[in-house]
Formats: C-alpha cells, structure tokens, sequence
C-alpha cells in the first residue's frame, strides 16, 4: 500500500515547519519558544532555520501545491500556533485534506509510484475547506467578535434577530456563502451570535447575497 499521507509526513510537514518556524523567527520568538510551539527540538529548529525560505517552497512547488496557497498557509498557521496549537492543528490538516480532494498531489504521488495507475481514492472523498473558506469563516468570526464588543450594535436588532453572511468570490450557491446558524440576538444588552459560523447556514442570506452578487 502507498498512503498519501506518506507524503505529509516525508514531504509536506517538513517543508510547512521549516516556513512556520521562519516566519515566527521573524517575528521575534526565540529558538526555545518556536521549538516548544512546533513540539520539536531546538536543535531541529536551528536545522529549520538555517534553510532559506524558498528551499521549502521549491520543494512544496515540486509535489504539486500552488506557492499562493503555501503562503496563506504559512501566515494562517504562523497566526494561530501563537494563541491556540489546536487552532493550528486544525488549520493546518484541513489545507492537507483540501490538497487530497482537489487532486493536486496525485501526479507527484504517482511518480513515486506508478503502480497506483488511475488511482482516484482521494478524489472521492468528500471535499474539505480551502484557504479562501477558512479566511471567510476567520473573518467573519472576527466580524462577530467586534460586534460582541459593541455596546450600541444591540440596539439595531430586531426581535427577529439579525445575521452576517460572506460569500466565496466565485460564489455560485448556498454552499458558497458563510452565516451565522441560529443568527445573532439580543441577550443582556449585548449581541450574541447563537453559533460559530458556518457555509449553508443560512438559505435566507445566501440567495440575497447571491441575487446582488449577480
């Protein structure tokens, strides 16, 4: 058998951390703190920086994966492992999952492999987020957050409630356009959004924001 996921862990993690731990470099952190954050040693951190930046994206490019996405992958998870290692856990392995659906590693994985042949196992599994979804659905929750903040926004919601939506650029469904499920009320005179927010939440907002897109 030949997993993909062979490639994550040869492959693409490696190149991911390498980027990552720059990036948090540059930022300021400290070998030891980088290291802590990434669950690695400090000596593989010093391995890790010592490489130039484009050494990882020559080989991320080579396996398949589109050097605008790496770099909005590398900002996102630079972002997120500084507040919640979880948050970047999460962020991290669904670009894997979205790279698998879309095919875009299959031509590097058959050329270690040709025997897998019209192999097309990842292209059937269901489709998961990419960097755009998860950039819309950080937005919004950052939307949300600052409406939470809000003292006077309580006071423009109806008893019906109100909602927030966000929609993919090229935009061509309900699945495309993100909202707030259960949309956000009133509760101890600040705005609360029932529910994180999610894509299809809303037929309401999605056909709105899709009639004016048009």
């Amino acid at each position: 058998m030949f997993p993909p996921c062979e490639i994550m862990v040869r492959d693409f993690l490696p190149a991911i951390r390498g980027l990552v731990a720059l990036e948090l470099r540059k930022s300021g952190l400290s070998q030891s703190k980088i290291a802590n954050l990434l669950g690695i040693t400090q000596a593989a951190i010093s391995l890790y920086l010592s490489k130039d930046p484009d050494y990882y994206r020559k080989k991320l490019k080579s396996i398949g994966i589109p050097l605008d996405e790496v770099d909005k992958l590398v900002k996102l998870v630079s972002n997120d492992i500084v507040e919640n290692i979880g948050k970047a856990n999460e962020t991290f392995y669904a670009f894997w999952r979205g790279m698998l659906s879309r095919g875009l590693l299959c031509n590097y994985h058959k050329s270690l492999y040709p025997s897998l042949g019209e192999c097309d196992v990842c292209l059937k599994a269901p489709t998961h987020p990419s960097i755009e979804h998860m950039e819309i659905l950080r937005d919004m929750e950052h939307a949300l957050y600052m409406l939470e903040e809000s003292s006077y926004f309580v006071k423009l919601i109806p008893e019906v409630a109100v909602n927030i939506a966000m929609s993919l650029k090229e935009a061509k469904s309900e699945m495309d356009v993100a909202a707030v499920p259960g949309r956000i009320v009133a509760l101890k005179d600040r705005p609360k959004p029932m529910s994180k927010p999610e894509f299809g939440a809303s037929k309401h907002m999605a056909k709105v924001l899709l009639r004016v897109r048009t």
